[in-house]
């Protein structure tokens, strides 16, 4: 497992890797013997699956899937294991539609086939591998499979960005987004889905270890990009905590179309699950090389994704005889093979426009106009729900708002503040306006003949609540709206200072509850507030 992947995960409660419970010793030697050993003399721990190549670039070496002999064109498929895929391939198809579902299968490149100028100097790069092989060999069978096979995407970006790890196995989260990016453009095609691009990813530079790395004494780390989402949507509703094969993740994304993903890969998938959560309403992350009939008559999902990597081809499953992943995962537990929760969704997140824009849809759709401006006034200037019972049309001109100091600030010195009044909410004070005939110095949110104290009461207690649990959120106070407005600063590169003063809240409260997203926006290009609530707004077709 890459260290790469238990950064996604956490640390094991032993302080090494999950699953690892301390029962290798640590074997410290020179690496020779076989043909293969004989290119590495490299002191190593725990095996020989390690091999440096140019310019400090590690590489797996002597392991069971041979991938260095697949690599040199030593080791291939025969005809069986190729009939084998297709075979096991064209089935999957075949069953997932029969349940309505559409089926996808990606390889994932080797590092060895992205990087093969890093490699050691004497080892030779073959132009036909197993991957080349099956795809051949799909096509000359004229199978209805087509294998993705992202492998000239990832190369053509790394000149410019790191997209496999220097001391892992696996790919950076950059290449996984990249592969992400070559996915999408066929399952776009085929079921509705969210789409996300580079403006929805923060790339942030860390310095990682890895499950080569970790092999040598002393450990060897590495700078890389590790992905966050600008806003994430997708939350964490079940993970069965297994190590590796038999874990099972489910995530639920409220701003994506009702429809379900399921993918089924191996460790490489974990760097794909943060973007893929956010594409569908549900995902599910299945770790296993054969595929459960039963999972998929539970899960119900509309597309599904066979993601295998490389070196694995020369391992062909068979659906039929594997365990069930209850079987997969009882294993596991008697093992004690068992992880914390994947922690990238424990990561913290601040509520953004998405869940935002689910309530305002929901309440122009029942015509409750004024709840959705409502809304808006909170989550987009930043008022307090006491200031928006305050505010005034006099108070709002062509791009900015007035917020009068409420008593208790006024008491304290406080005097009036200016927000600024984007578009997108300066659109849903007019349409209010006109349809409650607004004017001069009427209250924006007072209803002529109804008392608005009695209205906010209801409002806090019933109307937001609801509208609340619908978009998924489980802070049901109105007033934590207003981190949306301080988050949205941030995100178009305003400073502590300046949300400190345009949220009325301190410096100190803008570190304590935004320090990490600050950290972020430093990473990232300024994403204007204005650009940022309107590519929301399109999500839920508003």
């Amino acid at each position: 497992m890459s260290a790469a992947y238990t950064r996604k995960l956490g640390s094991a409660p032993h302080g090494g890797r999950p699953g690892d419970r301390g029962r290798y010793d640590r074997i410290v030697g020179e690496v020779h013997d076989d043909a293969w050993r004989t290119r590495l003399p490299q002191r190593i721990v725990y095996d020989a699956k390690v091999v440096e190549g140019r310019d400090g670039y590690l590489f797996m070496a002597d392991d069971n899937n041979e991938v260095m002999a697949q690599h040199s064109g030593e080791r291939r498929l025969n005809d069986v294991q190729l009939d084998g895929w297709r075979r096991v391939l064209e089935e999957r198809t075949e069953l997932l539609a029969g349940r309505g579902c559409a089926h996808l299968v990606m390889v994932v490149p080797n590092n060895h086939s992205v990087y093969p100028e890093k490699l050691p100097a004497d080892v030779e790069s073959a132009p036909e591998r197993p991957v080349h092989q099956l795809m051949a060999h799909l096509q000359s069978v004229g199978s209805a499979v087509n294998i993705i096979y992202p492998l000239d995407e990832l190369v053509a970006a790394k000149e410019k960005h790191q997209i496999c790890s220097r001391v892992d196995s696996h790919w950076t989260d950059r290449g996984a987004f990249l592969a992400f990016q070559k996915l999408m453009e066929d399952a776009g095609t085929l079921v509705p889905t969210r789409m996300i691009d580079d403006e929805d990813v923060v790339f942030i530079e860390a310095e990682v270890d890895g499950d080569l790395g970790e092999k040598l004494d002393p450990p060897r780390k590495a700078i890389q990009d590790i992905a966050r989402m600008r806003n994430r949507y997708a939350r964490l509703v079940y993970d069965n905590c297994v190590d590796g094969t038999g874990a099972i993740v489910l995530t639920n994304c409220v701003v994506a179309p009702p429809t379900t993903c399921l993918l089924l890969g191996d460790s490489y998938a974990y760097f794909l699950a943060p973007f893929l959560s956010e594409c569908w309403r549900r995902f599910a992350l299945i770790h296993a090389p054969t595929l459960d009939s039963g999972v998929v008559d539970a899960l119900q999902p509309d597309i599904a994704v066979t993601m295998v990597a490389e070196r694995f081809l020369v391992a062909v499953p068979h659906d039929p005889s594997g365990p069930t992943m209850k079987e997969r995962e009882q294993d596991k537990r008697a093992y004690e093979r068992v992880r914390p929760p994947v922690l990238y969704w424990m990561w913290p997140s601040i509520m953004s426009a998405g869940p935002v824009e689910l309530m305002r849809a929901r309440l122009l759709r029942e015509e409750r106009v004024r709840d959705a401006a409502l809304v808006s006034v909170i989550a987009y200037a930043g008022l307090r729900p006491a200031e928006a019972m305050a505010l005034r049309w006099s108070d709002i001109d062509a791009d900015s708002i007035v917020v009068q100091p409420l008593p208790r600030m006024e008491a304290d010195g406080a005097g009036p503040r200016r927000v600024p009044l984007w578009r997108p909410l300066a659109e849903d004070l007019e349409a209010w306006r006109r349809e409650s005939d607004g004017d001069g110095g009427r209250r924006v949110f007072s209803v002529p003949g109804r008392p608005w104290a009695v209205d906010m009461r209801v409002w806090r207690l019933e109307t937001y609540p609801e509208v609340a649990r619908a978009a998924g959120l489980d802070d049901l106070a109105p007033g934590t709206l207003r981190n949306v407005f301080c988050a949205l600063l941030i995100s178009q590169g305003c400073s502590v200072e300046e949300v400190a003063e345009l949220a009325s809240i301190t410096q100190t409260e803008v570190w304590e509850t935004f320090g990490w997203l600050l950290n972020d926006a430093k990473h990232a290009e300024p994403l204007p507030a204005e650009r940022a609530i309107a590519r929301a707004r399109a999500a839920v077709g508003q």
